[in-house]
């Protein structure tokens, strides 16, 4: 796995990213990536389909109160429709991941 290479060679900051709205039929996509501790582990963090709307509460307040860096971005209905919704969605991805960067410079 590729997390595993990147512990071995000294890098412990590795960002998570994920979607949400891609299977909608019409609306935004939104995107995050997200970089907790090294080891960070909580029962609440795990799928959000699988939680409760206060767990939610709790695991969103947790990574929060947590993480080291995060970028929520919205990729809107024009853009989609200009592209794709892949492609609008990885490029959702390419800004989380740059804003996360330039918020830990």
């Amino acid at each position: 796995m590729i997390e595993s290479q990147l512990l071995q060679s000294g890098i412990n900051n590795i960002a998570g990213v994920d979607e949400a709205g891609r299977g909608a039929l019409a609306g935004p996509v939104t995107v995050a990536a997200c970089i907790m501790p090294y080891g960070f582990q909580h029962e609440l963090i795990r799928d959000s389909k699988l939680l409760n709307e206060g767990q939610r509460a709790e695991a969103r307040k947790l990574v929060l109160d947590n993480c080291l860096a995060y970028s929520i971005q919205h990729v809107d209905v024009e853009t989609i429709e200009n592209t794709n919704i892949l492609k609008a969605t990885l490029e959702g991805m390419r800004r989380a991941l740059e804003a996360t960067k330039k918020d830990r410079d």
